[in-house]
């Protein structure tokens, strides 16, 4: 979050069990538009703004600890990116490095314990949704330069390069 100056350092998490918001140990270093996501049983807080930079850094939460931990940092300082799960890496997708909108992928792998660079996108997105399903990654909407995007790109598990997808007449059409 974001307190009108800084990053905030807050964090809570949803219970399903009780339907209540819960309050957790604040992250080590403020961040705000920081990608967020379940991976391996943590809760990883990747990159995002401290106020003034766009930061490279990650914050894992383990629940069994009840403690945020450093993890290994992003190749590239970004924030407003899509972080998600897909075939058994995370994933964080275009962002904002500051000067511009970003179409660059990177990948955390748990076998090598680092991040690796992965297929750009065709268009650089910040502020975009990210999900996978039926073995895809989709990378939807967001913001690039002036302009909001009403297209979405997708990546496969049998491919290594993005598709395209744009709104035409209310159904997606490949570009």
């Amino acid at each position: 979050g974001y307190d009108g100056q800084a990053g905030i350092r807050r964090a809570d998490l949803f219970n399903p069990a009780t339907n209540e918001w819960i309050s957790i140990a604040p992250l080590n270093s403020g961040r705000y538009q920081a990608g967020a996501c379940g991976f391996a049983g943590r809760i990883w807080a990747v990159g995002g703004c401290d106020g003034w930079n766009c930061l490279a850094s990650v914050e894992i939460f383990d629940p069994a600890t009840g403690a945020w931990t450093a993890g290994p940092p992003l190749i590239t300082p970004r924030r407003g990116a899509g972080l998600q799960e897909f075939q058994g890496k995370l994933y964080c997708v275009g962002g904002w490095d500051g000067s511009h909108s970003l179409s660059s992928t990177e990948v955390y792998d748990p076998a090598t314990g680092a991040w690796a660079t992965g297929p750009s996108m065709a268009m650089p997105r910040t502020n975009l949704g990210l999900v996978a399903a039926d073995n895809t990654l989709y990378a939807i909407g967001g913001f690039s330069s002036k302009t909001f995007l009403n297209t979405m790109e997708a990546l496969s598990s049998e491919s290594e390069d993005w598709s395209t997808f744009c709104l035409v007449e209310r159904s997606l059409k490949p570009q």
